[in-house]
């Protein structure tokens, strides 16, 4: 799946962009201000996690490699949590902030740990 807007830049992209961003006509390398800028567009501000369109790209990425490899066998895990609406209006949004980092803190280093 393909963004509409071809001027998109994904966290590849991001990495490998050796171009200079142009301001009010001047042109000025690309700093460590607009790499963040860049990483921020492409991640969710709470968890710091790839956001939505990483996500397909990478899903895209993985269902075109397992088509062409027998071993690949992406799988996409969908977690909902019960009620967590109360939970923000029992603790305060902060509050469920908080758990929501946590939890995306553990399940990132399950998902590390089955990389080794």
């Amino acid at each position: 799946m393909q963004p509409e807007n071809s001027d998109v830049i994904d966290e590849t992209n991001a990495a490998r962009l050796k171009c200079k961003l142009v301001l009010q006509g001047a042109n000025i390398p690309v700093t460590a201000r607009a790499e963040r800028i860049l990483h921020d567009a492409v991640h969710d501000n709470l968890t710091g996690l790839p956001n939505r369109e990483i996500f397909f790209d990478r899903l895209e990425t993985a269902i075109a490699q397992a088509q062409s490899d027998r071993d690949a066998r992406p799988t996409v895990i969908a977690i909902d949590i019960d009620r967590f609406r109360d939970v923000n209006e029992a603790i305060g949004i902060p509050g469920g902030d908080s758990i929501l980092l946590t939890i995306a803190r553990r399940l990132l280093r399950l998902v590390q740990l089955q990389k080794c």
